[in-house]
């Protein structure tokens, strides 16, 4: 029988290492693209209607916050803490590692809803790795990471009949969306999962993303007159060349060879 909630000991464990991923965090300076989130958060205390028309400073020069293409969902979280908590830094850090905290967790339920061994070592290689810790900056991937989590185990465990967890799946895509766009690649994953299970009655689920998604859209078009899905950058043909593909083959070969070492423990 699978435990749907770790022991006291598990539970130790579990939380030491969310200390250890909040405690490397709480004071870290802001760097790299987190003040791209800062300006977005700003421009949505400023006027909350219309966030994305308006400009910042990004490249040297001044220019539209649709430019930078990123949905606004985590940007409106930090509004409202800055509203709350003023421009602090600890405050800021706090919902990552609230983040954190349920992706760790999240990420145990899934080892036991799956009977993996040692679930509590492969959450410590997960919450601990080299990706993980660097990773609770002010930028998405932490919070997108956990509503990914949120998602896939609410799908693995939905049983027929069970409303409720596809509730929450549809509930986790949609916010998953809204945070970053690379999660449109969850609704086939989504349709498929209650096609192939042959769930009919919980297909009302779908209609979650979908309408959070066309609100979304009415509100860009109000905003800016475009709707913001849709305009993403397309690469140029002719920057493509064959030096430029080994480049990226290479950076990204080793990169995911640093990000997860802890692939050689599989083996």
């Amino acid at each position: 029988m699978i435990k749907n909630t770790p022991t006291f000991k598990e539970f130790l464990i579990l939380s030491f290492f969310v200390l250890i991923a909040v405690g490397v965090n709480l004071t870290k300076a802001v760097h790299i693209d987190d003040t791209a989130y800062l300006e977005m958060a700003k421009a949505i205390l400023h006027d909350p209607f219309h966030p994305l028309s308006q400009e910042t400073n990004w490249g040297n020069t001044s220019e539209p916050i649709f430019n930078i293409n990123q949905p606004l969902f985590i940007p409106f979280v930090y509004a409202l803490v800055l509203r709350s908590f003023g421009e602090s830094e600890v405050a800021l850090h706090m919902f990552i590692g609230l983040c954190s905290a349920l992706a760790i967790f999240l990420f145990y339920m899934l080892t036991n809803h799956f009977q993996i061994r040692h679930k509590l070592f492969l959450t410590g290689l997960f919450a601990l790795g080299p990706s993980f810790l660097p990773g609770q900056d002010l930028m998405v991937d932490i919070p997108l990471m956990a509503f990914w989590l949120v998602f896939f185990l609410a799908i693995f465990s939905a049983k027929e009949e069970d409303h409720k967890k596809y509730l929450v799946a549809g509930l986790a895509v949609a916010i998953a969306c809204l945070t970053k766009y690379i999660s449109l690649t969850l609704l086939p994953i989504f349709i498929f999962a209650m096609l192939y299970r042959g769930h009919w009655k919980s297909i009302w689920s779908l209609g979650i993303p979908v309408i959070v998604l066309a609100l979304w859209s009415w509100f860009n078009y109000i905003d800016f007159g475009a709707i913001y899905m849709f305009e993403r950058p397309t690469p140029d043909l002719n920057d493509i060349t064959f030096q430029m593909i080994s480049y990226r083959l290479i950076t990204w070969i080793a990169g995911v060879g640093s990000v997860p070492p802890f692939a050689i423990s599989f083996i």
